[in-house]
């Protein structure tokens, strides 16, 4: 620390503390050159994002996907480890690290599509002809189930 010191006193300058609530945008100096804006995003939220290499960041630390890149992850995220999200979870995961224009959209898309999870769901077709029945009165209605022949 006191080598840091002695190099720095050379120079002449002020340092200044400025909480990270308080710069809401980065200099220029911490942001390497953005490329030019994909087409899937619009112009004005690219200006606000940060580029480390080839990844978009948002200013809350998200992830940009492209649409398709974004169905892929979603994909992958609803059966990862054989556990099938649902929409509202899928979609609470994929938001806390990524960002994609209109992701509700791919989610539904994604959980309409899983094979596993169509056959899963309860039907809703209609009821029998007899519907619900209910008593009024204890022995009203009997039910007998029958089973046989029974192998010996």
């Amino acid at each position: 620390m006191i080598r840091w010191r002695e190099t720095l006193e050379e120079f002449d300058f002020d340092i200044s503390y400025w909480p990270g609530k308080l710069r809401m945008n980065a200099d220029t100096l911490s942001r390497l050159p953005a490329k030019d804006c994909p087409d899937w995003m619009p112009a004005h939220l690219f200006a606000k994002l940060q580029q480390h290499g080839d990844i978009l960041y948002t200013h809350s630390g998200h992830i940009a996907l492209d649409p398709d890149l974004a169905l892929d992850s979603l994909t992958h995220l609803h059966a990862n480890n054989g556990i099938h999200l649902g929409t509202r979870k899928l979609l609470q995961t994929f938001n806390d690290t990524f960002w994609t224009p209109h992701p509700s959209k791919l989610v539904q898309r994604v959980v309409q599509a899983c094979r596993t999870c169509t056959l899963g769901k309860d039907s809703t077709h209609a009821l029998g002809p007899s519907g619900h029945l209910v008593a009024s009165k204890p022995w009203q209605l009997l039910s007998v189930d029958v089973v046989g022949p029974l192998p010996p």
